[in-house]
C-alpha cells in the first residue's frame, strides 16, 4: 500500500460522515451527507438509513454510487456500486452499541433500518497537492482493505 493510500484511509478514519452520491429517477445526481458506520480501508464503507428513504429507492433502481470527503483541503473520491443489506446478523455486526433503534420496527413489524454497503471500484486521491487514481480489480480492492 502506497503512502498516499494509506494517507486517504486515515482521513476517511477521520470522518463522521462523508457525501453519498445516487442517481434519481431522471438520470441525475442526487447528494447526500451520510454518517458512516464503518469502513474496511478505502474498499468499503457501510452507512445505515430508513428502508423507506428516496435513496434505497434510487439504489434498488441503480446501484451506481459515489462517495467523497474533504479534510484540512485533502480530499478523497470514491466510485462503485452499492449493495441494501436487510440481513439482520449482517446489521447486528455492524451496528454496535447505542444503534438500538436502527432495530426499530415499523407498524407492520419489519425494522425501519437497512444497511447501505459501498464498494470501491475507484478511487481518486487529492493529497498534498498530488492527483492519483486507482481502478480497482477485485484483488486490488482487497488491498485497501483495512
Amino acid at each position: 500500500m502506497t503512502e498516499m493510500e494509506i494517507r486517504a484511509i486515515r482521513l476517511l478514519e477521520q470522518c463522521d460522515s462523508v457525501q453519498l452520491a445516487s442517481i434519481n429517477d431522471c438520470g441525475y445526481p442526487r447528494i447526500c451527507e451520510m454518517e458512516k458506520v464503518k469502513n474496511n480501508g478505502l474498499a468499503r464503507i457501510y452507512f445505515t438509513t430508513l428502508k423507506k428513504s428516496t435513496k434505497v429507492k434510487h439504489f434498488a433502481d441503480n446501484n451506481k454510487a459515489s462517495v467523497c470527503y474533504c479534510v484540512d483541503g485533502d480530499s478523497v473520491s470514491l466510485v462503485g456500486e452499492i449493495e441494501i443489506i436487510e440481513d439482520i446478523s449482517v446489521k447486528k455486526e455492524i451496528w454496535q452499541g447505542d444503534n438500538e433503534r436502527r432495530f426499530v420496527e415499523d407498524e407492520d413489524g419489519f425494522p425501519k433500518y437497512c444497511i447501505l454497503k459501498f464498494n470501491s471500484i475507484e478511487v481518486t486521491m487529492f493529497i498534498d497537492g498530488e492527483k492519483k487514481t486507482l481502478n480497482l480489480s477485485n484483488r486490488q480492492r482487497e488491498h485497501l482493505l483495512n
